[in-house]
């Protein structure tokens, strides 16, 4: 009896043991995970970018979301009057690209089709790598270097559309802007737009190409 007794005793202290080994494993491994999670959430949030949306007479007014543009010259919302900065600050050397999505919808109840539209954007940087027709997006061909300060600085990326005699835009009878073959004067254009930054050693893995598009 009393050997049985001493085997169960044996058994539960060698039970309790593999299961404090198991919590302390367990618990080790957690803290490993959420120490790797930190470190990446630390480096994806050493930067900040957010781009600044508006149209030229009504600075003011800061757009997000999906944003409507006319062709119609006269309008507030004229697509040559759309304008975008993009504010950023860090802390360390960075790149940054911005993305723009356009909705197309070819008048009443037409179906709304995303493009990457290399409408021609105007900027008044050569700096700006155009490479929507790969990725929707613009890149800036600079190191951003930014010191510890939290204060924002600027730069300039849409300023306008390409004049007329420097593109191949027509210009029908109303006057309106023709893009992309959307003739229809009941066409719908609008644009989404994001931007963000990556540490120099960074954009490899954040942004899943082996080299950058300038390159």
């Amino acid at each position: 009896m009393k050997k049985k007794f001493m085997e169960n005793k044996k058994f539960r202290l060698i039970a309790v043991f593999l299961i404090t080994v198991l919590i302390v494993g367990g618990f080790s491994l957690a803290w490993f995970y959420f120490r790797q999670s930190q470190q990446i959430n630390l480096s994806l949030s050493n930067f900040q970018a957010t781009p600044v949306c508006y149209f030229e007479g009504n600075e003011s007014e800061h757009l997000t979301g999906l944003i409507e543009l006319s062709t119609n010259p006269d309008d507030a919302n004229y697509i040559g009057k759309f304008r975008v900065d993009v504010n950023y600050t860090g802390d360390g050397a960075g790149y940054l690209r911005v993305r723009m999505v356009h909705q197309f919808t070819n008048g009443a109840g037409g179906a709304a089709v995303q493009h990457p539209a290399e409408l021609p954007y105007q900027s008044d940087s050569n700096l700006w790598k155009d490479n929507r027709s790969n990725d929707y997006c613009y890149y800036y061909m600079d190191r951003l270097n930014i010191d510890e300060s939290d204060e924002e600085k600027t730069l300039n990326l849409i300023t306008g559309l390409i004049p007329d005699d420097e593109s191949t835009q027509d210009i029908d009878e109303s006057g309106a802007t023709i893009i992309q073959g959307f003739r229809d004067a009941d066409a719908v254009i609008k644009v989404a737009v994001e931007a963000d930054m990556v540490q120099i050693n960074r954009y490899p893995q954040i942004w899943g190409m082996e080299e950058l598009p300038w390159e």
